[in-house]
């Protein structure tokens, strides 16, 4: 659906794009941690990392074993491979009980996935033996499947096809049924990521596939739906070919065609902190009539120890479809920073009677960092007057770190009486001379006064604005003082 907003306040479909993702100034780089030469090794084409043992499985392309090592390098032993040799192939420890076709396999298991010709089968192996206590026949691989992992937030395998088959299925991947085999969706990475010996994990964190490719230099990151997040540089790991994510830790397991096994750290799979916190309020009935409006207090807070830039969303669903959506505050917030305010937004006229989800979001893409949900229930009785999207009065700009010199001073803006039914004063300080503008707007964003604009030097100063001939309702000022804005609501009430 298409999202309108009032005035200047046009989001575009590039700034939708990029709704809810942040970036650090800081931003915290993959680094090596250590790494290993498996003794026996040629060409390593899989490595999986078992955290209920400490201890990092291997496989060597074209090899009759799978081989256990120690994080530092030991070998501890090894298990009969099952199916035809190949290269093709990918490790896997289950990271909870799965119901592999039937058989229930538990936490732990080591599983071995062989997509060397045909569709890809899925093997769930005893450790100690290398014994087959499970086996699933995906519908999914025209051979070329080089890697998957299992994603226990959707309950489903994740499998990748290299780039090497036709055009329809290179760089494919595809969710699969754990029970059935079956594919469930399906996408493809051509053009953004190339898959050659390669790999995929899932972040049990954040639901987020995490790929490798000998191809690539860096970490593709992708959403379950193949949204393209972005790519993460690596530390001078090349020809990749597999990859086992320790999000716990904030770190992973890589392995190379030229036999080595390293262990990075840093990994952004969702161990680090979330760069923000949201907390919101509702400070209006969410009980509305077409035509009203709603309105909310909240606090956007840094958690880390870098600048952090980004936007704050909402998104508004219908019986679980989404209907609207739009960006309400971006800028940047310093290390240890709580960004409050608040905001008004109109319900359309034309919104359908019911119930409905309205979310506050501060993230990245579709999988947001923190969330705030509420219940918003729209009457059938229609408001006089015509209100022609989800327009969002927008707050303050979150203050920028370059802005050294305040013009608004510490006591802010206030306006007494407040709620009022005729008349009220708004009272502003100023740190120093600066041009201002002070307004008032409706809730979809018309103006409907300006209070003043022109000089004005440091100090206090009151402005009076006059309601007499304004409908009963919610309206917010807008005050700009050269560089810097602030707002704030007025209840008009008669």
């Amino acid at each position: 659906m298409t999202t309108f907003f009032t005035g200047h306040r046009v989001l575009s479909a590039l700034i939708l794009a990029a709704l809810f993702a942040w970036s650090s100034v800081a931003t915290a780089q993959i680094i090596t941690l250590d790494s290993f030469d498996p003794s026996d090794s040629g060409g390593l084409c899989s490595v999986a990392f078992d955290q209920t043992t400490g201890s990092v499985w291997v496989y060597d392309c074209n090899d009759g074993m799978i081989d256990r090592y120690s994080v530092s390098g030991t070998f501890l032993g090894s298990v009969p491979r099952p199916g035809e040799s190949a290269n093709d192939v990918e490790v896997e420890i289950a990271p909870e009980a799965i119901n592999l076709n039937g058989t229930v396999v538990p936490e732990g298991t080591l599983l071995f996935i062989n997509g060397e010709t045909g569709s890809a089968e899925i093997y769930a192996l005893d450790k100690n033996t290398g014994a087959i206590l499970a086996t699933l026949n995906t519908a999914f691989g025209n051979s070329h499947v080089v890697g998957g992992g299992y994603s226990s937030i959707r309950n489903t395998f994740f499998l990748v096809q290299d780039r090497q088959t036709t055009a329809e299925n290179d760089n494919r991947v595809a969710e699969i049924d754990p029970v059935t085999g079956a594919v469930l969706n399906s996408f493809q990475t051509t053009g953004i990521f190339s898959v050659n010996f390669g790999d995929l994990d899932v972040s049990n964190q954040t639901g987020n596939l995490f790929i490798v490719s000998s191809d690539e230099l860096g970490l593709g990151e992708f959403t379950p739906s193949g949204d393209f997040v972005q790519s993460h540089p690596l530390p001078g790991t090349a020809s990749l070919s597999g990859i086992a994510l320790d999000c716990a830790q904030g770190e992973a397991w890589v392995s190379g065609t030229a036999g080595l096994v390293t262990h990075i750290g840093d990994v952004p799979c969702g161990a680090n902190t979330p760069p923000v916190a949201l907390a919101a309020t509702a400070t209006s009935p969410l009980s509305v009539v077409p035509g009203g409006s709603i309105s909310f207090d909240y606090t956007v807070t840094n958690t880390t120890g870098s600048t952090v830039t980004g936007n704050l969303g909402f998104v508004a669903l219908r019986s679980g479809n989404q209907v609207a959506s739009g960006t309400i505050q971006s800028g940047s917030i310093i290390p240890g920073q709580a960004v409050s305010s608040s905001f008004t937004q109109s319900i359309p006229n034309f919104a359908p009677p019911g119930p409905y989800t309205y979310e506050l979001r501060v993230g990245q893409f579709s999988v947001p960092v923190d969330t705030e949900s509420f219940s918003v229930f729209v009457n059938a009785t229609a408001q006089a007057g015509e209100a022609e999207s989800w327009s969002v009065i927008h707050a303050a700009p979150w203050p920028s770190t370059e802005d050294a010199a305040s013009r608004v001073s510490a006591d802010g803006v206030a306006a007494y009486p407040n709620p009022f039914d005729r008349q009220t004063e708004i009272t502003f300080s100023l740190d120093q001379s600066s041009e201002v503008r002070l307004a008032v707007y409706d809730v979809r964003g018309r103006e409907v006064a300006q209070l003043t604009e022109g000089t004005y030097q440091a100090g206090s100063h009151t402005v009076t604005f006059d309601g007499t001939d304004l409908p009963s309702g919610v309206y917010v000022w807008r005050l700009e003082a050269g560089d810097e804005v602030q707002t704030g609501r007025l209840a008009l009430v008669r």
